[in-house]
C-alpha cells in the first residue's frame, strides 16, 4: 500500500509539472506572436543568434560566448548573461536558411542535447535540469498529418509557424490569412528534405489550431 501510494503521488506531481510545462509553452507561444507583430525597435530579453549585432568592446566586457556549447545554445548563454541592452529592431530584414551547416552534421542532434542540458545545469542547476527533463513530454509526431504542399489556414488573423523541433523550441513565423499558406521559395530550394513541423496559430488567442509534418513526398 505504502509504494502504490508513493507511486500515486509520483504520478500526481508528474501530472501537475506536465500541466505547468503546458501553460508555459502557451505563454511562450503568445510571447513568440507578440514579438513577430513588433513594429518598431523593442527592448527583448533575447534575440536569434543568426543574425545579432553587437560592439565588440561590449562583447569582450561581457565575456564572449562560452565555448563549452560546442554547438547550439552559445547566443542564448551569452544574452542571458549580457542581461539587458538588447534591441529587436523588425526593420532589419535578413533571410537565415536554417540548418545549412548543422544539417550536414550527423553529430547535431546529440550535440543539440549534450548543449541543453549543459544549459539548463548552468542557469538551474543540476537538480532542476533533471527535473524539467523529467517532466519534458516526448513530441508525439507519429499524430501529425503528413502534407506536401502548402497548408489550408481557417483564420482571419494567424501565424505560420514553421520548426525542425516537434515541440517548437525554435520556430520561423510568417502572419497569415484564411486561404492557402505555402514557405518561401528559397527556404523550400534549401530545405534538406527533413521533417518539418508546422503548425496554425490564432494571433488573437495564441490558440494552436491545427498541426502537420512535411516531408517531401516522392512518386
Amino acid at each position: 500500500m505504502i509504494e502504490k501510494h508513493g507511486e500515486r503521488r509520483a504520478k500526481d506531481y508528474l501530472e501537475s509539472q506536465r500541466a505547468a510545462v503546458d501553460r508555459i509553452e502557451a505563454i511562450c507561444t503568445r510571447e513568440r506572436i507578440a514579438f513577430h507583430s513588433l513594429t518598431k525597435p523593442t527592448a527583448v530579453r533575447s534575440i536569434s543568434g543568426a543574425v545579432m549585432a553587437i560592439r565588440a568592446t561590449a562583447f569582450d566586457r561581457a565575456g564572449g560566448f562560452d565555448e563549452r556549447f560546442r554547438l547550439y545554445f552559445e547566443e542564448t548563454d551569452f544574452l542571458r548573461r549580457v542581461n539587458g541592452g538588447i534591441v529587436y529592431v523588425p526593420t532589419a530584414k535578413c533571410r537565415h536558411l536554417y540548418n545549412q551547416s548543422a544539417g550536414r552534421s550527423p553529430e547535431a542532434a546529440s550535440l543539440y542535447a549534450e548543449s541543453e542540458l549543459l544549459f539548463l545545469r548552468k542557469w538551474s542547476g543540476a537538480f532542476m535540469a533533471r527535473v524539467i527533463k523529467a517532466i519534458e513530454r516526448a513530441p508525439r509526431v507519429d499524430e501529425l498529418p503528413f502534407i506536401d504542399g502548402a497548408i489550408e489556414v481557417n483564420v482571419d488573423d494567424g501565424i505560420v509557424e514553421a520548426s525542425p523541433h516537434p515541440q517548437f523550441e525554435t520556430a520561423a513565423t510568417r502572419s497569415a490569412h484564411r486561404g492557402l499558406a505555402d514557405l518561401p521559395d528559397d527556404v523550400l530550394a534549401a530545405w534538406r528534405g527533413g521533417p518539418l513541423y508546422l503548425r496554425i496559430v490564432d494571433r488573437t488567442s495564441g490558440a494552436v489550431l491545427a498541426a502537420y509534418q512535411r516531408i517531401r513526398m516522392t512518386s
